[in-house]
């Protein structure tokens, strides 16, 4: 069986992939960092998100938001609340996922461990993806309250 997807933005790494169905179309959402990269202009110490979209199981994906970019994380690598490894998980009856990820970098401090952070809703519309404002919930959430 090929691969599924091929990125230049994807190289030795690829964090927590999942896949979905949901309104017909399959979803491949994974994690990376920009020091696995391949392209210029990426920041070696940030985290992303990226998601694609197909008509089936095999494919052929295509990038969500143009670009496969779902969420790109900034923070600095030492700030406590620094995340990584975001999974998407559908929602029944909803155009949303809700984002769960770890919070911490626990290869830079003795004294703090990683733990679930506040996961947040992710509003998903045939190509396009965006964060839903107000959707933060309580750490290692799976459900979508709202």
């Amino acid at each position: 069986m090929k691969p599924l997807i091929v990125s230049n933005t994807v190289t030795d790494e690829i964090e927590r992939p999942n896949i979905f169905k949901k309104d017909g179309k399959w979803y491949l959402f994974t994690s990376t960092r920009g020091s696995k990269m391949t392209i210029d202009g990426i920041d070696d110490k940030d985290i992303y998100m990226l998601g694609y979209v197909a008509n089936s199981l095999t494919g052929p994906y295509k990038p969500l938001n143009k670009t496969g970019i779902v969420l790109h994380q900034d923070l600095n690598p030492y700030d406590i609340t620094w995340t990584y490894a975001h999974y998407a998980i559908p929602q029944q009856e909803s155009d949303n996922v809700v984002i769960t990820s770890y919070m911490t970098n626990r290869g830079y401090f003795k004294d703090h461990k990683s733990t679930f952070a506040p996961s947040f809703s992710l509003n998903i519309e045939g190509q396009n993806t965006a964060v839903i404002e107000d959707s933060i919930q309580e750490q290692g959430q799976l459900t979508n309250n709202q």
